[in-house]
């Protein structure tokens, strides 16, 4: 069932994503994105699966489309998850209840303008002991600038995910009072590009 719902709103999040606006700049949203952020609020407060799903899924696919027709854009969200914007939503819809989700959407991409990743790249594997990670081999440049600032470290700005990068990784996330596993999670990545 979960399953089901999931694609039907992936397929009326691409199909709204094929509109085009009329001679007044008009057009209809579909789906998750015509609801006002207090639907959005309340499905995640009660943990409705099926309609946080339809809101991910409905996510996910405006940003691929976004990627998609916006010039000089890979990749709007190099390094944050779905899990991660939707908890970032979930703060902005709760001051905003009125807004609809498809604008919080607008507003939370134009925060996200700067991060963008403006043309392809590589991806690097990092494993945990049990699971691989994947990340842009920009990112993780981005990764190492951003530790060179924070731990005035002296990481070589390569791409390559080194013994000296993990040891950076460890010590930041023990600073931060973060779980110290040397892999770059959406937590530790948070700290390393948004906190001072």
């Amino acid at each position: 069932m979960v399953k089901t719902l999931l694609l039907l709103s992936l397929f009326y999040t691409l199909s709204a994503s094929a509109f085009a606006k009329d001679t007044e700049g008009k057009f209809a949203v579909k789906g998750a994105g015509a609801s006002r952020c207090q639907d959005f609020v309340a499905a995640l407060d009660q943990k409705n699966e099926p309609k946080v799903l339809s809101y991910g899924a409905w996510l996910n696919g405006y940003l691929s489309f976004y990627n998609q027709e916006t010039v000089e854009t890979f990749d709007i969200s190099p390094w944050q998850s779905s899990e991660y914007l939707m908890r970032a939503l979930y703060q902005h819809c709760k001051k905003n209840p009125s807004v609809n989700y498809f604008i919080a959407v607008g507003y939370m991409i134009d925060a996200l303008k700067s991060e963008r990743l403006t043309s392809s790249s590589d991806l690097v594997s990092i494993s945990d002991g049990t699971h691989k990670h994947y990340y842009y081999r920009e990112l993780i440049k981005r990764l190492k600038k951003a530790l060179n600032k924070k731990l005035d470290t002296d990481l070589e700005i390569d791409g390559q995910f080194d013994n000296a990068t993990e040891q950076a990784v460890r010590e930041l996330q023990k600073r931060n009072a973060l779980p110290v596993t040397g892999v770059p999670d959406q937590e530790t990545l948070h700290f390393a590009f948004t906190k001072n």
